[in-house]
């Protein structure tokens, strides 16, 4: 993985392009980092800079990969972890991947993750009231995450290894209904 060929995925796909996200640097171990070398912190978003910051900067062969800001690109996340048995080849998915591929294809962006064996989910969706109360942010037994951008400073790896490539926007009633019955 490298952070200049995750940038030329990311400049190449009209929807990456137009989801207005917040980026930081990641190096191999998804440590973020500022555009001057600084550790990136997740609550800070001014530590994250969108699309037209990054496209001037000169050293991404330092970086291992770009991550995203949730709060500061205003969006709902969920991260999958070790859902593929082999990298980057969605017909070594298990259950867990299947079933929110199937669940959210229609109104979500998809991809796999920073080690290709996770995915990935941006969508924007309104929030949901009192959510740390009623759900898990991170989901141990399942090795799921869902995050949204009111109820926790976190950031995310992007990889552009897209598995359904759908623009990042306002969702309707629709997909409301999709997060409720994901997350009970």
């Amino acid at each position: 993985m490298s952070a200049l060929n995750t940038f030329k995925r990311i400049i190449n796909n009209k929807n990456l392009i137009n989801a207005n996200f917040k980026y930081c640097l990641v190096d191999e171990n998804k440590i973020p980092f500022k555009l001057n070398g600084e550790n990136a912190k997740p609550n800070q978003i001014e530590d994250f800079v969108n699309l037209e910051k990054l496209i001037d900067f000169k050293d991404f062969e330092k970086y291992a990969g770009l991550g995203i800001s949730i709060q500061g690109s205003n969006i709902c996340a969920i991260d999958v972890d070790k859902c593929f048995s082999i990298p980057f080849n969605l017909d070594s998915a298990d259950e867990r991947a299947l079933d929110i591929i199937d669940r959210f294809m229609d109104f979500a962006y998809i991809e796999f993750s920073f080690s290709g064996k996770g995915l990935r989910v941006f969508f924007k969706n309104k929030l949901i009231s009192n959510y740390c109360d009623n759900f898990y942010i991170k989901n141990k037994n399942y090795n799921i995450e869902f995050y949204q951008p009111n109820q926790s400073y976190r950031y995310v790896t992007i990889t552009g290894f897209y598995i359904v490539n759908n623009s990042i926007s306002e969702c309707g009633k629709e997909s409301g209904e999709v997060v409720s019955k994901f997350l009970n």
